[in-house]
């Protein structure tokens, strides 16, 4: 990113809210996430690759964050779209997938390893924004 623009700020999300509509997955998930442990998965902005504007059409934009899970902080490049609503707000929608690998975790496994799940994991998020 040549022009970054600093922010600040974080989501942090309760890991027993996940919720993969079945009872046994849901489960093996947050056993897998280490919920009882690290009971928070939290985003951290850290830069934007240029400021949005507020009076243009949906843009896309690159961020860099910082994903703490399971006790374990990683640093990614998050693809954004800003979608003005024609006054100093705009809605921010982010999305990155990552690998169970890079937080040092293994994809949970059912009946001895015959049910796998791949390595990635999709982390999507919507914001409301207002400049103040």
């Amino acid at each position: 990113m040549s022009t970054t623009v600093k922010v600040a700020g974080s989501i942090s999300v309760d890991v027993q809210q996940f919720d993969c509509q079945h009872t046994m997955i849901t489960r093996d998930l947050r056993k897998t996430l280490k919920s009882a442990t690290f009971p928070k998965l939290v985003i951290k902005f850290i830069s934007l690759n240029r400021y949005p504007e507020f009076n243009s059409h949906t843009q896309s934009v690159k961020g860099l964050v910082s994903i703490e899970l399971a006790g374990v902080k990683r640093q990614y490049e998050v693809d954004y779209k800003f979608i003005p609503d024609g006054t100093k707000s705009l809605t921010l929608i982010g999305s990155r997938q990552v690998n169970f690998s890079d937080f040092d975790l293994s994809p949970p496994k059912k009946a001895g390893g015959m049910i796998k799940t791949k390595d990635e994991l999709d982390v999507e998020f919507n914001l409301k924004l207002k400049v103040i």
